[in-house]
């Protein structure tokens, strides 16, 4: 299962003034994006199946309401629910009423900027019509879709052992390059992980994550799906708690998922919920007793004694799989080839760039070089 070295980072770019309208078919354009038909619909705006005209590759685009971020944002200040440390801010305060568009997912564009990892997916560009409400991200296209879609009170057809091993060493490899970066998901859960056309595993919606301080990963907000909170997460004021062990939680839940095709831990209400997350053991029936005891590890109510990542990767049901004859996974060191130093300041100022800029710069090399050839 080794794989090859990660690809250098690609610039994200950020196009300011790009224009949506109907081509001669009737089909909706972006600037070079065909949009086509939805793909999926989340907390924040669609995913479209869409298709760069000059590359001749499909891609996904994920449309934003601006009005619905701003309002959102403005929610947040006015809760005074901010970002601690080297959050994910990327504008001021309360006071700027209509923040650059672009501003709004600037800190998940920062996030991605960081990345490089085939378990994690791209992002290519940021597009902005000044003229409607309408925010669009451009993502690689995972052609298969969610790996599974469980939800309270539904089932699913589960993974065999071997399947669910080799989707989850792919998720593991995915985290832990995540978690070297000082990124905490926030979010793991089967819906967020998507498939590729070849069965690659791609992380994606980094929309809830938080950049950490090496060795400081301690936050007090809540974010993410409730049936995949950790014990501590479900707790009122529950104060700050670790976000690497709750991603850990995180993981162990989505292993159950894949395994058993329903949720660990089930509820009438959120309260409900909460309290089997807080009290309750999941049922292991029909599971080997290898899986077992890595689930019970993952899913220890104290996040003090939950396993960490590094004694996960040496768990004898994910080193050897199954029945014991696994491929070895890439060492820690190789899954973390082309790791990126801390984001700074200036990373989230400039987590996007203007593309006009870039335009006029290429522009202006191409004349240079004109010049000179001609001489």
């Amino acid at each position: 299962m080794r794989r090859r070295p990660t690809a250098p980072l690609e610039e994200i770019k950020e196009t300011r003034n790009a224009h949506v309208h109907r081509d001669a078919h009737g089909t909706l354009q972006l600037n070079q994006y065909h949009i086509l038909h939805e793909l999926g619909r989340g907390a924040f705006g669609t995913v479209h199946l869409g298709r760069d005209t000059l590359l001749h590759l499909n891609v996904a685009i994920k449309v934003f309401s601006k009005n619905k971020l701003r309002r959102v944002v403005k929610q947040a200040h006015f809760n005074k629910i901010g970002m601690r440390g080297y959050g994910r801010g990327g504008f001021g305060g309360p006071e700027d009423d209509a923040p650059n568009p672009i501003d709004l997912v600037r800190g998940e564009i920062a996030v991605f900027k960081k990345m490089a990892h085939p378990n994690v997916v791209r992002v290519f560009e940021v597009l902005d019509d000044p003229g409607d409400d309408h925010l669009y991200m451009v993502f690689e296209l995972c052609e298969r879709g969610s790996l599974m879609q469980v939800d309270m009170g539904r089932s699913v057809t589960p993974f065999s052992e071997a399947e669910a091993h080799n989707w989850f060493t792919q998720m593991l490899l995915g985290i832990e390059y995540i978690h070297e970066h000082e990124i905490a998901h926030r979010d793991i859960k089967p819906d967020n992980l998507l498939v590729s056309r070849d069965g690659r595993l791609k992380i994606a919606d980094f929309g809830v994550s938080e950049i950490f301080i090496k060795g400081h990963d301690r936050l007090v907000k809540s974010a993410g799906s409730p049936a995949f909170f950790s014990p501590e997460l479900t707790r009122p004021y529950h104060g700050d708690v670790s976000s690497i062990a709750a991603d850990m939680w995180a993981m162990g839940v989505t292993l159950y998922c894949m395994l058993k095709g329903r949720l660990p831990f089930e509820g009438e209400s959120i309260l409900d919920l909460y309290e089997a997350i807080q009290t309750k053991e999941p049922d292991y029936s029909d599971l080997s007793e290898g899986v077992v005891d890595l689930l019970k590890q993952l899913l220890i109510k104290d996040p003090a004694r939950r396993i960490h990542m590094d004694d996960v990767r040496v768990h004898p049901w994910v080193d050897l799989g199954p029945t014991g004859d696994a491929p070895p996974l890439p060492t820690k060191e190789e899954n973390l080839i082309g790791l990126v130093t801390v984001i700074t300041d200036d990373d989230m100022r400039l987590a996007v760039r203007n593309i006009k800029t870039l335009l006029v710069v290429m522009k202006a090399v191409h004349r240079l070089k004109k010049a000179l050839h001609s001489r």
